[in-house]
């Protein structure tokens, strides 16, 4: 799977759910502090682990985001149930949420929507943190038509509880909404805008006639010597000191 069609499809995805959380923020203040990621790392304190998510969303403070989506292919998809384990599980979790958006499955059209939720098993006397995957459904058929129902998160899906403690219950019940028929849409148009460029064949501009290309040369760039640079840290230093 080229990560050209997951990338442009992801986009289509986040700027749907960031387009839904605003207008939620227009009477509800909390939707307000909910800002995309996109794919920063992030960073696990215990034991040094580091994970890029295709998608994220961060609440005000808060150290982690706590939804985070993986957009998979065919290679990747085994890993995902490992992927949670891996966001709920090292974040203690403040990671509460991870949707997978599988958009491959050799020789078909077929495109999956899973969920997995933070979750405490009981085992005697003995109770764990783990990832519990809650939803598995498709999305898009595997003739590429959509398949009936829709990706629904609330509000209480993007934060930590403690961000809610003055948002009354009604207020986290608030619905985001992305049908299945919106999501194959995205899909497909991402996989035509990819085919497009793959394939040299879209519309693009022509040169005029009688007009000819020319790049600017480039010029070897040149290093600080320590006379400048000193200068440099001196104007710095004055600058922070207030003089």
């Amino acid at each position: 799977m080229p990560s050209g069609i997951h990338e442009i499809f992801i986009g289509k995805v986040e700027h749907d759910i960031i387009s839904q959380l605003e207008t939620i923020g227009t009477s509800v203040a909390v939707a307000q502090d909910i800002d995309s990621l996109r794919s920063t790392a992030i960073k696990f304190g215990e034991n040094k682990s580091k994970r890029s998510p295709d998608a994220a969303f961060l609440c005000g403070d808060s150290q982690y985001p706590y939804l985070v989506i993986e957009v998979s292919y065919s290679q990747k998809q085994k890993d995902l149930p490992y992927l949670a384990d891996a966001y709920i599980v090292d974040s203690n979790g403040s990671i509460g949420m991870v949707l997978g958006l599988d958009i491959e499955y050799k020789g078909t059209k077929k495109a999956m929507l899973q969920m997995w939720r933070l979750n405490i098993k009981s085992e005697g006397q003995k109770r764990y943190l783990e990832s519990q995957r809650t939803v598995s459904e498709t999305f898009r058929n595997e003739d590429g038509t959509c398949a009936e129902g829709s990706l629904v998160l609330q509000l209480r899906d993007f934060a930590i509880p403690e961000c809610f403690a003055d948002t009354p219950e009604a207020d986290q019940s608030q619905h985001i909404e992305i049908s299945y028929q919106a999501l194959t849409n995205y899909l497909n148009k991402a996989e035509a805008a990819y085919q497009r460029m793959e394939g040299n064949n879209g519309s693009k501009r022509k040169l005029p006639v009688g007009i000819e290309k020319r790049k600017r040369e480039e010029t070897p760039s040149t290093s600080l010597d320590e006379e400048r640079e000193a200068e440099y840290q001196q104007q710095e230093e004055k600058l922070f000191d207030g003089n």
